[in-house]
């Protein structure tokens, strides 16, 4: 296998939560789990403030290794952990805690806020030791609704993110078409998506200054053939064509017996994959740009101007059809800028 492009790490909740002071227990399957129900009352986390208990080793430890790896690699290496939500909810008891948003909504907030102020100290710490970026996982917030997430976990989530100076990325698992505006104003740099989202409708919905990241089914690559995943692949390549801020990667975490060979080709076929050059993007995107707002003169103006070529025209068109339904407002104007392009041809 290949070098990685880059490389993180990720504290894990349940070493998160024994940091904290929290109970585990071993599962029937032999897995570590959290005990539930240990946080219940707003007493309870009033008594946990209080006590202000934290076992600093699980940070040494994971900052040692952090150490150890970056001094070993040439590429970017990243810090991270779970995210707050996520560990908040396993202490409550994830049933429990999508009950409390409702009846108790003080509880969950008054943890998260707690575990978070853990979290910004972690992130700067790996800061400092040299991240080039951190990540975090929060896979329990598509269970939540897009405005309980940014309640609950997306202005925490940005706390951390505004205590450091490089990248944050953001890993939700779900469907969060709903969610990705919240997930932006998070100010993660970098959006991992999970599999079962529509990436393709995804990256049109955000600032082209926020990157998407995935979003291959890691099944597709630990079960399919390779022609499977080849065009898996190719329709993902294809499909985001025309965006730069678009890395391929795979839509969860890779399952551990995974063919070295499907992974291989992932990674050959993205790189491999032909981009249109730098002066046909632009081009694409301006046109893009004035037929969303309407700018029927300025878009005759600059395709005679700049003598635009065939194939950017018809990719504008293909593009600006897509997001056409996203622009309800302006649906006239833009089919009008759309008909004014076709007529260039």
């Amino acid at each position: 296998m290949g070098e990685k492009d880059f490389d993180f790490l990720c504290l894990g909740r349940i070493e998160f939560a024994k940091a904290l002071g929290f109970k585990t227990l071993i599962e029937s399957n032999g897995l570590e789990a959290i005990v539930e129900n240990q946080i219940q009352t707003l007493e309870d986390v009033e008594n946990l403030k209080k006590r202000r208990y934290f076992n600093y080793d699980y940070f040494k430890k994971e900052l040692e290794y952090f150490k150890k790896k970056k001094e070993k690699m040439t590429q970017p290496l990243g810090g991270g952990c779970f995210g707050p939500l996520t560990i908040a909810s396993s202490i409550i008891g994830i049933s429990q805690a999508n009950k409390m948003v409702i009846k108790n909504p003080i509880i969950l907030k008054e943890l998260t806020s707690y575990i978070n102020e853990f979290m910004i100290e972690f992130a700067i710490e790996e800061e400092k030791l040299g991240a080039d970026f951190f990540w975090i996982a929060e896979p329990v917030a598509s269970l939540f609704s897009p405005k309980l997430f940014n309640e609950f976990s997306g202005d925490f989530l940005k706390k951390i993110f505004d205590s450091i100076e490089i990248p944050g990325f953001l890993h939700v698992c779900g469907k969060t078409i709903k969610h990705t505006e919240y997930m932006v104003k998070t100010g993660a740099q970098v959006l991992s998506i999970d599999y079962v989202t529509d990436i393709v409708e995804n990256i049109r919905i955000i600032p082209e200054d926020v990157v998407i990241m995935g979003n291959i089914n890691p099944i597709t690559l630990y079960k399919g053939s390779r022609e499977e995943v080849a065009d898996e692949v190719n329709k993902l390549n294809y499909e985001l064509r025309n965006y730069k801020n678009f890395i391929m990667s795979t839509g969860c975490l890779i399952p551990s017996k995974t063919s070295i060979e499907n992974v291989n080709l992932l990674v050959d076929l993205t790189r491999n994959y032909e981009l249109v050059s730098n002066k046909d993007f632009r081009e694409i995107r301006k046109l893009m740009d004035l037929s969303l707002n309407g700018f029927k003169l300025d878009l005759i103006e600059y395709i005679e101007g700049n003598k635009v070529r065939n194939y950017c025209i018809n990719e504008a068109i293909k593009e600006t059809e897509l997001m056409l339904g996203n622009n309800d407002e302006k649906y006239e104007n833009i089919l009008d800028c759309i008909n004014v392009l076709k007529s260039t041809l």
